[in-house]
């Protein structure tokens, strides 16, 4: 009930966010600066959430999530109307991925995200019996890293499919939200095109394009990195505490490193056997730093 009364709160105060910024160019700034600051209150509530650090973990994800969209909305109020803001503001889909179609029951989708979700589930766990938290790359601790990595994709694969199929009977279809991210022949492929199109979309409409736009295409990538890497740790901070949030965040900051280095490299041009060994070997050398804290965050 706790866990309960807190989302809902949050989610309220988000929604009343949302749609606070007057809807035309010239409207008052001082209204958006308010919407931004009012759903930033709410990012203080899994702090003070009395229950297991897997609620805490997953309501600032969501609270996370949201801040971002009403900061988006912030931005330019003109482009989203009344019921597209409580959309954005009640659902995790993304409202600009979504079409309305003739209603139906895709049971076979249903079917194969809740098995993805599933195996997911019991990968992740049995990579916490593998070993006792420790120190990112610490010897022992690789197989429990791997296998959480593992669990991690078949979880987000799963969640994605029942989202999407969830939609079809309400006439509403929804554009992948993964799309087969092992296929990456570059980083750049994985994190902009690949994976999690649905936060990968906003990072890129709000934090590379606009730095695009003005010659900075570099620091567009960093920046939309820096701010993945603060969700994700502030995703971290209130379940698992600061230094786990450092690590999570350190593995965003790598990895848009790692982007500007194979720019340089031309990795896109290797032949598609190279790029996807540039691809696992990055991953494989820095997932002690996702892997470990996000096992934290779910420990019993």
């Amino acid at each position: 009930m706790r866990v309960l009364t807190a989302y809902g709160a949050g989610a309220a105060v988000n929604l009343a966010a949302g749609l606070l910024p007057s809807p035309v160019r010239d409207g008052s700034r001082r209204l958006r600066a308010g919407a931004v600051a009012a759903s930033m209150c709410a990012l203080a509530i899994p702090f003070f959430l009395d229950a297991p650090p897997v609620f805490r973990a997953v309501q600032a994800a969501v609270f996370g999530t949201l801040f971002c969209r009403v900061v988006e909305i912030a931005r330019a109020p003109w482009c989203y109307g009344r019921r597209e803001r409580i959309a954005r503001m009640l659902l995790v889909h993304d409202t600009r991925l979504m079409k309305p179609v003739p209603r139906s029951l895709p049971i076979g989708a249903l079917l194969a995200g809740t098995i993805f979700l599933i195996s997911g589930i019991l990968v992740f766990d049995a990579s916490a019996r593998f070993a006792p938290p420790t120190l990112p790359y610490a010897l022992a601790g690789w197989p429990r890293w791997l296998t959480a990595a593992a669990g991690s994709y078949l979880l987000i694969e799963g969640i994605s499919g029942i989202l999407i199929a969830a939609l079809r009977p309400f006439g509403w279809e929804h554009e992948a939200v993964q799309r087969s991210p092992v296929l990456s022949r570059t980083l750049a492929e994985f994190w902009g095109l690949r994976w999690n199109r649905v936060i990968g979309r906003l990072l890129r409409r709000n934090c590379f394009e606009p730095l695009a736009r003005r010659g900075a295409p570099m620091l567009g990538v960093l920046l939309a990195f820096a701010v993945s890497g603060l969700l994700h740790f502030y995703l971290v901070l209130p379940a698992a505490g600061l230094v786990p949030a450092i690590w999570m965040g350190s593995f965003f900051a790598v990895h848009g490193i790692l982007c500007l280095v194979e720019t340089r490299l031309a990795v896109r041009r290797w032949p598609a056997v190279a790029g996807h060994a540039f691809v696992v070997a990055a991953f494989v050398a820095t997932i002690p730093l996702f892997s470990e804290p996000l096992l934290r965050c779910f420990k019993r």
